[in-house]
């Protein structure tokens, strides 16, 4: 506590607070953050890596799909 009534009286009570506020960003916000962003980059890749396999299913079943109409067009037109 005496280091932060030093600084006020060395630097003047805006700057100081400024200082304070910064430092104490640094230490608690920022590794909130990191830690969020760390979270939310792992829940990212996650979603990537389940998207490209539902999009595989689907091209799959649409390949199905099509030749049973390509099929059924057939069938009609003969």
């Amino acid at each position: 506590m005496n280091e932060m009534g030093q600084l006020v009286t060395n630097l003047g009570f805006p700057i100081a607070l400024v200082l304070i506020l910064l430092w104490f960003l640094y230490k608690k916000v920022w590794t909130y953050l990191v830690e969020k962003m760390d979270k939310i980059t792992q829940i990212n890749e996650e979603l990537v890596r389940t998207n490209r396999e539902l999009c595989s299913s689907m091209n799959v079943k649409l390949g199905v799909i099509e030749d049973k109409v390509d099929r059924i067009a057939s069938e009609i037109h003969t």
